[in-house]
């Protein structure tokens, strides 16, 4: 009889061992679910980072074209100055005509 109790007892123990090796299992796989949910919240962080990166470089292209159409900008200014000396110097040149003409008349009288 006692024989069978410390058997029982030994089963009993190994059993208790048992449960404790599956607690201990499950603080592993509940570590690695807390280790994934790290991993995810930094994967999200990334994201995040490169949302961030991915606006500022759509500021930096709008900036460029800023830039860009204030330079056409410029360019046009620089095309109306030219025009507008071209038509200073056909005025010029309209006048020395003007006074060559003045100017025959004189000689030949």
């Amino acid at each position: 009889m006692s024989i069978q109790q410390s058997a029982v007892s030994g089963q009993r123990s190994a059993f208790s061992g048992q449960r404790s090796a599956v607690s201990i299992q499950r603080s592993a796989v509940s570590g690695q679910h807390s280790a994934v949910s790290g991993q995810r919240s930094a994967f999200s962080g990334q994201r995040s980072a490169v949302s961030i990166q991915r606006s500022a470089v759509s500021g930096q292209h709008s900036a460029v074209s800023g830039q860009r159409s204030a330079f056409s900008g410029q360019r046009s200014a620089v095309s109306i100055q030219r025009s507008a000396v071209s038509g200073q110097h056909s005025a010029v040149s309209g006048q020395r005509s003007a006074d060559l003409t003045e100017i025959k008349p004189i000689l030949t009288w």
